[in-house]
């Protein structure tokens, strides 16, 4: 298929707040990823899916919102479609430093969308970096709760093995007391 959303971004004034609603309301994960002089929050939302949060700077009149990401193989000739069909190009062709190109824009409704470059040297969008990963972080998780699990089965082995010679010996010591009881008539009727 042509041109797939490969990235959502969430555009926020207050990321922290937005990050602490996603993660109480959601299972994704988020990561801190350097960018240059910014920090950009990746976050992690499913088997293929991907997304960001970012923090618009202070003093900076952009919109806040959701704004997703179509992957292209040339910016150019999509900006020009974006004009001639009546959209305007909010940034052109921004460079993201060893990772590609980007360029916002809004639709003839006023809808934010954004255009994605992806550099040939850079690794794959985020999303798929992240199906890829699954399947391994999936296999020691497993691997790891097995372990987790060998563990405790062990230990209640053990603790029940404890519990079961403990319980045999008093028993063991509780059944013997009536027959040393009754045992003790007898025996002062032989010394007599």
């Amino acid at each position: 298929m042509g041109n797939p959303i490969q990235h959502v971004e969430w555009r926020t004034r207050d990321a922290a707040r937005l990050r602490a609603f996603y993660s109480s309301v959601f299972d994704w994960q988020f990561e801190d990823v350097q960018m240059g002089p910014m920090t950009y929050i990746v976050m992690r939302t499913g088997d293929a899916g991907g997304g960001g949060i970012y923090a618009i700077p202070e003093g900076d009149n952009a919109p806040a919102g959701i704004v997703n990401y179509a992957t292209v193989a040339d910016l150019g000739p999509h900006e020009e479609k974006i004009t001639a069909g009546g959209g305007t190009v909010m940034m052109s062709n921004m460079e993201v430093p060893g990772v590609g190109w980007f360029t916002v824009f809004t639709d003839p409704d006023g809808n934010p969308f954004a255009l994605w470059k992806q550099s040939p040297q850079a690794a794959p969008p985020v999303a798929t970096k992240a199906a890829a990963a699954k399947p391994k972080k999936a296999a020691k998780a497993v691997k790891k709760a097995a372990k987790k699990e060998a563990k405790a089965v062990k230990k209640a082995t053990k603790g029940t093995k404890k519990a079961a010679k403990k319980a045999t010996k008093k028993a063991a010591k509780k059944a013997a007391k009536p027959v040393k009881k009754a045992a003790k008539p007898a025996k002062k009727a032989r010394k007599k």
